[in-house]
């Protein structure tokens, strides 16, 4: 249970997940995935929603395959309806918001969320699709995607809004994969997270990769959104873009400046940048081999906004972010681990916790 409650927004979708593969196919031909497929729930806001259901578990964390046959069982008698447990929260204080379709994939995936026993609202839009996600994932575990949006593209400023309206501090807000939500442009996020501001939540931004390849126009809106952002979680390549610096310590330090907060610079098996108010610093990670890097972002979102819900310090945060996408990704995205079986033994909120 968290000591305080945790909101995302983004997208939540299907994911179609095909590899490993040496090489992708030139047009007109084809390549054999070497290992079986998977067809998971996904996007950056349902990673990010399932690895903190898990955390906020008690003794053993979620199971995927557990959680699709609760599912399975409600969908007998299950309509599309407007809520994936409660629009005020579920009983982990974790809630998450997302468009979805008025179709079998949609109701699939409000009858899984419903059965992790998270809050907040997962819409079916009528005459819309359920956004699908196909991730190409290489040998070496990096990955490429391909996303049909569907109903993600009606998720505008308006309708985050209508989502978001019982939402009061106090709280942590994440606004997850904002590029994929076409709707939502730097603009209105940033009046999205003035308004999350004004209502006493602590606000967190992860825009993911812009599918435009980082326009001019676009970089300058983030760069000025940032000025209501307390917690933002680029990747090197995204600070980069949004910087002009390769250096992702430099990087970090300019982003840092724009935001007046803390910045996470996420660096993959090279560990991540902190940077803030005492300066910047690198935190190790702890690698283990992945065959399939995709989410790794978002549960490391995930553990980072626990830590803060239970108030700890940024590094520890860090930490644990680096911990959770360890074990989710070892496992495939099939499995995610509660707080209580990462070895991680907090001393209290506010101070250092004890790594065994």
């Amino acid at each position: 249970m968290t000591t305080v409650p945790i909101h995302v927004l983004g997208n939540v979708d299907l994911d179609l997940s095909l590899g490993p593969l040496r090489t992708l196919p030139n047009w007109g031909t084809e390549v054999v995935a070497a290992g079986p497929s998977t067809y998971r729930p996904g996007g950056a806001a349902g990673n990010t929603a399932l690895a903190l259901g898990g955390l906020a578990r008690r003794g053993q964390g979620l199971t995927l395959e557990e959680l699709e046959r609760v599912a399975a069982a409600s969908l007998s008698g299950a309509r599309p309806g407007a809520a994936s447990a409660s629009d005020s929260g579920g009983a982990s204080g974790i809630c998450v918001y997302c468009a979805i379709g008025e179709d079998e994939q949609g109701r699939k995936l409000q009858a899984l969320f419903q059965a992790t026993g998270l809050g907040g609202r997962l819409e079916a839009l009528p005459g819309d699709l359920t956004s699908l996600g196909l991730a190409l994932v290489r040998e070496d575990g990096e990955r490429a995607f391909v996303t049909d949006l569907g109903a993600l593209r009606r998720m505008d400023l308006g309708w985050a809004r209508q989502a978001l309206r019982s939402v009061r501090g106090p709280g942590l807000f994440l606004l997850n994969g904002v590029s994929l939500l076409p709707a939502l442009p730097p603009a209105d996020a940033a009046a999205l997270l003035h308004d999350m501001h004004q209502r006493g939540l602590q606000t967190c931004l992860d825009t993911g990769w812009d599918v435009d390849d980082w326009p001019r126009p676009v970089v300058q809106g983030w760069r000025q959104a940032l000025a209501n952002v307390d917690f933002f979680f680029p990747n090197d390549l995204e600070a980069k873009a949004l910087t002009g610096e390769s250096d992702p310590i430099r990087a970090a330090r300019a982003l840092q400046g724009l935001s007046g907060g803390t910045v996470v610079v996420k660096l993959g098996p090279e560990g991540a940048v902190l940077a803030d108010g005492r300066g910047v610093r690198t935190v190790a990670t702890e690698p283990l081999p992945v065959a399939d890097t995709t989410g790794a972002g978002d549960v490391f979102n995930a553990g980072f906004l626990y830590a803060l819900s239970l108030g700890w310090p940024p590094e520890d945060a860090v930490r644990l972010g680096h911990r959770v996408a360890a074990q989710v990704l070892a496992n495939r995205r099939t499995y995610f681990p509660s707080l209580d079986e990462l070895g991680l033994v907090p001393s209290g909120p506010g101070s250092n916790a004890s790594w065994e």
